[in-house]
């Protein structure tokens, strides 16, 4: 896609998967118009409740980026401002995830 392509970017589950998250998210980060807004909707809650203490024995082959400080850190070194995370926890863990909001500055 062109630079400045999109005004939004939302993906769900997927970025603990990545990689490489920097460059997932600098890739992002180019796609989106000045303004643009990046969301990305985890089960984070949901991981660390299904696998509570064993979570680090599996972050290494599967879940490679589980921690919400870590990507929200990556988002701001990407260049995105504005970044926050929410926790949404439901009574259902089904229903349980982190939503973490990010922009793009209008300058970029």
């Amino acid at each position: 896609f062109e630079d400045g392509s999109f005004d939004c970017c939302y993906h769900l589950n997927c970025y603990y998967f990545w990689n490489d998250l920097g460059a997932g998210l600098r890739e992002i980060f180019r796609v989106l118009k000045p303004g643009g807004v990046m969301l990305a909707g985890s089960k984070v809650l949901q991981l660390e409740r299904m696998f509570g203490e064993q979570l680090p024995l599996v972050q290494h082959d599967t879940f490679l980026h589980t921690s919400p400080p870590a990507l929200e850190e990556a988002l701001a070194a990407a260049g995105f401002e504005a970044v926050e995370g929410e926790e949404v926890d439901a009574e259902s863990t089904q229903a349980s995830f982190r939503l973490t909001t990010a922009v793009k500055p209008r300058g970029a």
